[in-house]
């Protein structure tokens, strides 16, 4: 792929297709033309662009058309599309970006604002896709975990002979519970680390106090919510919450509940999960997500002002060039009646 992105410019206009590549391809990109919206999507389909330049007014399948087409399929929805038109109406711009365009540019092309546009919104999308790719790592690790601890529990249940080894062995924090009373039973190392207490000093105490006082009422709740389904054999749905530690700190976790089997008595199992790091990226991510925002806002103002002084240099252009019309018109009516 080339180094600074590959550009499809929709256009069945061949001098704007021609315009458009001089300005883009000097500049490092490169560029595949297509002259109708069919092409276009074939183009796509065939080697997916980073981002397109579409036409809204073409004959057979307009730009309209193409960009549902695009926002419609999975594969495709992705790529940034930037309407080009020499219409100016209003509702043209509102229907693009209602159909998931990102930007438009207008005819005749302003080589700068192009530059500016393609640049900002190719730099967005390749940030968009590191982001996306790793919350999908992420995700996948998470899920290989949990399918992980799902199992070791399902052993846990069918053998109570290997309980006590995986009970020990699992990294996550273990706790069970009498369903009755909301006693601590029992706890794994895990657990111990967890909640920087020794066991002696964990099993014993109510489930409860392991939890901020704030959230008693909450914790209270929840846990005979989960009681209630383990006492009918089902597990529970994981939920978030936040224990105590024991030096007062608290700590996010996520709680999965399990049923489990002790002494001969139906148990609550919880598998407790911190989930420090998963709050701390989740704040990243939504910080620099605040972070594209801002810069889009920041980048639409600079071109909307680079726009305004654009056109206010045209209207200087054109008014000289008029001035310069009537000028010679003058003259050519002075020389006919000197003339004459």
């Amino acid at each position: 792929m080339n180094e600074r992105g590959t550009i499809l410019i929709v256009d069945d206009t061949p001098e704007s297709l021609r315009v458009l590549t001089e300005i883009l391809k000097p500049e490092g990109y490169s560029v595949r033309p297509a002259n109708s919206g069919e092409l276009a999507l074939a183009s796509i389909a065939a080697q997916p662009p980073d981002l397109i330049l579409l036409d809204i007014r073409m004959p057979g399948m307009d730009g309209f058309e193409v960009c549902r087409c695009l926002k419609a399929d999975e594969a495709t929805r992705g790529i940034p599309v930037i309407f080009q038109s020499a219409a100016t109406d209003l509702a043209d711009r509102l229907e693009g970006l209602r159909l998931g365009a990102v930007d438009y540019i207008s005819k005749p092309f302003q080589r700068e604002e192009l530059l500016a546009r393609v640049k900002t919104h190719l730099e967005l999308s390749l940030l968009r896709g590191n982001l996306e790719k790793l919350v999908s790592e992420r995700t996948a690790r998470l899920e290989q975990e949990i399918a992980g601890h799902l199992q070791a529990m399902e052993l846990i249940k069918d053998n109570e002979a290997r309980y006590r080894a995986l009970f020990e062995g699992v990294p996550d924090a273990l706790l069970i519970a009498d369903i009755a009373t909301g006693i601590i039973r029992d706890v794994n190392p895990g657990a111990c680390r967890l909640f920087a207490r020794t066991r002696d000093e964990l099993v014993g105490v109510h489930q409860s106090t392991l939890h901020p006082p704030r959230l008693a009422r909450e914790s209270e709740q929840s846990f005979r919510e989960h009681a209630h389904l383990v006492e009918e054999g089902r597990p529970g749905a994981p939920f978030e919450h936040a224990i105590l530690r024991a030096d007062g700190s608290e700590t996010p976790i996520e709680i999965r509940t399990q049923p489990v089997m002790l002494d001969g008595a139906k148990m609550i199992m919880g598998v407790f999960r911190d989930i420090s790091e998963r709050k701390r990226a989740e704040e990243a991510l939504r910080m620099l997500n605040s972070e594209l925002e801002q810069r889009v806002q920041q980048r639409t103002a600079e071109l909307a002002a680079k726009n305004a002084e654009l056109e206010r240099a045209n209207r200087l252009f054109v008014g000289r060039e008029l001035r310069m019309v009537e000028l010679k018109k003058r003259i050519r009516e002075l020389e006919e009646k000197s003339g004459m």
